[in-house]
């Protein structure tokens, strides 16, 4: 087997395998072959897929001459899925030891840096190396892990024997696109489908009556709950937007837009604007920032998406609402960031 498509054995799902059966009769892949719907993340080149099973995940490719490796998140669980034509030696069974690691010799790994933590290994194919490896929890120290054994090699390897093991050589991940791959997955893979039309409610969402508010002055869209947020306050003067409560007035959703007339990238929009409150959630790109915190018993939540240097726009929501109703809110305002967009001004 070529070292650098060497894979990681199979972590048998291992509650989930009676003692009855065998490692393939229980090898069907929790994630499966991502396909790539849209990119998350320019710097570390943090990808959004889906697999055929409906899986969404978020993840970094290393593609190589004879094998595919996959590092992401999917919900709050961290994988490593390889795809790679060598032929399978050994298959180490549990319980196994899972190590960012050195080679030393063949076979032979000096630890770098060892994942603690529960995890199920898969291997989907008898006759060839690939395999998947999840992390069932703590997904950043796994990641963490994993950034270790760059240049190196994951090693996952049967504790009753260090020589039965499979390995995974790991190129180009680094620390860097941690913390891209979390706020993906917390933004993306946090339900079963977000990517669902917007004309389809999260199924947590207890609002029903969805709609499309429109900005003429500039083309800002989004989509709410109309029977949520059923209140309106009266129309600016500039009509640069519109703001929406709740009827007993506890939550607050505001829709604008404005002329970025100094051009402003998001981080720098922030620099000049930013009113100093720290966020316990801070997502800032080349396109868009997004912030969420609390103030006081309310948790708030601000998007602001920026059109290219031609149009010169920014286009906003933000929504306040009890820290209590959090759980309710949740998918609500996920669904609300990601259905903000532009359409063309009028003129």
């Amino acid at each position: 087997m070529l070292r650098h498509c060497r894979l990681l054995s199979p972590l048998l799902a291992l509650a989930a395998i009676s003692a009855c059966c065998s490692l393939a009769e229980a090898a069907d892949d929790p994630i499966g072959a991502l396909t790539k719907m849209a990119r998350y993340d320019n710097a570390t080149k943090v990808e959004v897929g889906r697999s055929v099973n409906g899986t969404l995940a978020c993840y970094v490719r290393e593609q190589g001459s004879s094998h595919q490796l996959d590092i992401g998140v999917s919900g709050t669980r961290a994988f490593i899925r390889l795809e790679a034509p060598d032929e399978r030696e050994a298959t180490p069974q549990p319980p196994l030891k899972v190590f960012a690691g050195k080679s030393t010799s063949a076979d032979d790994y000096a630890p770098i840096k060892e994942f603690g933590g529960p995890v199920t290994f898969v291997v989907p194919r008898q006759d060839r190396s690939d395999f998947t490896l999840i992390a069932e929890q703590n997904p950043r120290e796994f990641l963490q892990m994993v950034a270790a054994a760059r240049g190196e090699f994951v090693v996952v390897q049967a504790r009753a024997d260090a020589k039965i093991n499979n390995v995974v050589a790991i190129y180009q991940f680094s620390a860097k696109a941690i913390a891209p791959l979390l706020a993906c997955a917390a933004e993306r893979t946090g339900q079963a489908d977000t990517t669902a039309p917007a004309t389809t409610p999260p199924p947590s969402s207890t609002a029903s009556d969805w709609t499309t508010y429109s900005n003429a002055r500039f083309g800002t869209l989004v989509d709410y709950p109309a029977d949520l947020f059923s209140e309106r306050d009266p129309a600016p003067t500039n009509n640069d937007g519109r703001t929406f409560r709740s009827r007993d007035g506890r939550a607050r959703l505001s829709v604008y837009g404005a002329h970025n007339v100094e051009a402003d990238t998001p981080q720098a929009y922030l620099d000049k604007y930013g009113d100093g409150a720290e966020a316990s959630f801070r997502r800032v790109t080349a396109q868009f920032y997004a912030l969420s915190g609390r103030r006081g018993d309310e948790i708030y939540y601000q998007r602001c998406n920026f059109a290219g240097r031609e149009d010169g726009t920014i286009h906003c929501v933000d929504i306040s609402y009890p820290q209590a109703d959090k759980a309710k809110f949740d998918p609500i305002v996920e669904r609300i960031s990601r259905s903000l967009r532009q359409q063309r001004p009028a003129e």
